[in-house]
């Protein structure tokens, strides 16, 4: 075993039923460090660019990080990738709870799951030992019903990674729910473990520590970094409210999404606020393993026509509340949990059904849809009711949801050119729940985003108003309104988010979310050097976190991706309404102007693409080669 590591990969390869362990050097850690980093090397050396994402011979990665089951606050998350169905392109989500660590805890840092089993199966992995099972009579189950019963055919400790129908149905935008309630939410590749006849992951390990090469630091480090978060008001509130907590304060900027994003203000932001939450159904709150923030609602509706909500699925954060609120001009927050306890059960990404649901009210409302093609639903704004059936449909595949499953994309394209322009995405992948023309780093980040529309890519202008992280360069200050400097700014942080992404930690802790009061990178770095006893400081991290950018940047340029492809619906060039943005918008050549800076400070070409000289001052040269 190597200090923090476990030095080993699992392979499944479902067409022929076997199952195989491989050793993983120090070498390619010290290189990859592990999560995206790892998983973008072993797609990229193992797929095929014209690999059908729904066929056999995608794979898909599940992988964990050095800090990943340490008592590090926030080391309880992992990544999944793939190709995804939904965008065709570099496909890529994180959850956190405790199935990453318990798979490290089970001997293994990745596992790699390839073929098709011929009829469905789950996979039992404990203490280095595989096992496919048959999975027929877990198939058509939700997700909570799935856990539940697998984990009475396994261990009760175990932590079940799993599938609801939508994946089953391979609804594009389907995804993987690990411990009930967290979602590995974004690309579909719920629908990649359905393509598969892959229902779940179970694992479990009875190997609790890892090896951690200076203790008495690490330790050390542990106490300081939880006076740190004890102190914070950022972490305060997300333990308080969740990430909701911050909807009035999106609403009185002026960039709360609102009505398929026509507009940056409802006026019942309130009412659907984690304020709210905490005073009517929240019954508690759950956390991540080794986080003391606790982030995660617990909610429970025991009357009413919502009645049936249970804390076993969670609860609705701040993507969620928008997505199937605001964004649909809908206040009533029962209304909204259901609509989550839905998609947990079904297993299908909240953002992009919000978003597809919003898309198809506004082609309704303007006539590009008509009755006849709804299968007589009125489709309304601020209609619980309606979003709710929607949602069914949509998870189930019938009438028009089975259209919708598709993606607003591919829904648009459906619908006619006219409907184009209402479709909010960018490569595919659905907008969430932040307005980027009162944030105008955040457009950019949009558009270079190596899976589509994410707001995790790099760090948002308005936590930078104030402190920097001068010892990367980084500077405050930020005018949210300025398109200057922010090409170097999303640069930097997006290496920073890359290196979380590839630790496999939490930004909600970091300095990443909040320079002015979270854990700083310099105290990150000597994290990692406690538990691997390599020599490491603040940029080394963004060194770890830029090869991980660049490999799933070439992954999408053998696919075809360039600058052409770097951009963000038209919608975002129109100015906002109303509210604290008002006037504001994103033109061609603020996106351009943003676009030419981020491609210098990356050292890329002005078409988007990877430098051989670059690639080799990061010590990955040998994936220049991949570059058509």
């Amino acid at each position: 075993m190597l200090p923090g590591f476990v030095g080993r990969l699992a392979r499944v390869d479902l067409s022929k039923g076997e199952v195989r362990e491989e050793e993983i050097e120090e070498g390619i850690f010290k290189r990859f460090l592990g999560g995206r980093g790892l998983a973008a090397k072993i797609l990229l050396e193992e797929l095929s660019p014209d690999v059908d994402p729904l066929s056999p011979e995608n794979k898909i990665v599940f992988a964990t990080g050095p800090l990943t089951g340490t008592a590090y606050p926030g080391s309880g998350k992992h990544i999944v990738a793939a190709k995804s169905p939904l965008t065709l392109i570099w496909g890529e989500s994180t959850s956190g709870g405790y199935w990453g660590p318990e798979l490290k805890f089970a001997g293994y840092d990745v596992l790699i799951v390839e073929g098709r089993a011929s009829s469905p199966v789950y996979i039992w992995l404990h203490d280095r030992e595989i096992e496919v099972r048959d999975g027929a009579h877990l198939w058509g189950m939700n997700v909570v019903e799935a856990t539940k019963r697998i984990r009475c055919e396994t261990d009760e400790r175990a932590r079940v990674a799993c599938i609801g129908q939508a994946g089953e149905r391979l609804v594009r935008y389907a995804c993987i729910i690990n411990d009930m309630n967290h979602a590995s939410g974004r690309t579909g590749l719920g629908a990649v473990m359905g393509s598969k006849n892959l229902k779940a992951v179970a694992v479990y390990g009875s190997h609790r520590r890892l090896e951690v090469v200076r203790p008495a630091e690490f330790r050390n480090l542990l106490v300081e970094a939880h006076k740190i978060l004890e102190a914070s008001s950022t972490a305060q509130s997300l333990s308080n409210y969740g990430t909701s907590g911050g909807t009035p304060a999106l609403n009185e900027l002026g960039i709360l999404p609102t009505k398929n994003f026509q507009t940056g203000v409802f006026e019942g932001s309130e009412r659907i606020s984690g304020q709210a939450m905490a005073e009517s159904i929240l019954v508690g709150r759950t956390t991540c393993m080794g986080c003391p923030i606790g982030c995660i609602r617990a909610v429970r509706i025991e009357e009413g026509p919502y009645k049936g909500v249970t804390e076993e699925a969670g609860g609705p954060q701040y993507e969620t509340v928008a997505a199937f609120g605001s964004l649909l001009l809908n206040d009533n927050l029962e209304a909204i949990a259901r609509a989550h306890y839905l998609c947990n059960q079904y297993g299908i990404d909240t953002i992009s059904t919000g978003v597809s649901i919003a898309f198809a009210i506004e082609c309704y409302e303007r006539g590009i849809l008509r009755k006849e093609d709804t299968g007589g639903l009125e489709l309304r704004w601020g209609d619980p009711e309606l979003i709710l059936k929607v949602v069914e449909m949509i998870a189930q595949r019938k009438g028009l949801g089975d259209v919708l499953a598709e993606g607003v994309r591919r829904t648009a394209k459906k619908f006619g050119a006219e409907a184009e322009r209402y479709a909010m995405h960018v490569k595919g992948l659905e907008v969430p729940m932040h307005e980027p023309r009162g944030k105008k780093a955040l457009a950019l980040l949009y558009a270079i985003s190596n899976r589509g529309a994410c707001h995790l890519v790099s760090s948002h202008d308005t936590p930078f108003a104030g402190k920097g992280i001068p010892e990367l360069g980084i500077e405050g200050g930020l005018d949210r309104f300025a398109v200057e400097g922010k090409g170097k700014f999303v640069k930097s942080t997006e290496d920073l988010m890359g290196f979380c992404n590839s630790a496999v930690i939490c930004r909600f802790p970091t300095a990443v979310l909040n320079p002015e009061e979270n854990i700083p990178i310099k105290m990150i770095a000597k994290f990692l050097g406690a538990v691997t006893g390599w020599d490491v400081g603040p940029r080394d991290l963004q060194t770890f976190g830029e090869r991980a950018v660049n490999l799933a940047r070439i992954f999408n340029v053998r696919l075809g991706v360039t600058r052409k492809d770097d951009t963000i619906p038209s919608r975002f060039g129109e100015e906002m309404p109303e509210g604290a943005s008002k006037g504001q918008r994103v033109t061609t050549a603020d996106l351009d102007l943003m676009l030419d800076e981020y491609y210098k400070a990356r050292g890329w070409t002005e078409n988007g693409i990877p430098t051989r000289r670059r690639l080799e001052a990061l010590e990955i040269g040998e994936f220049a080669r991949l570059i058509p």
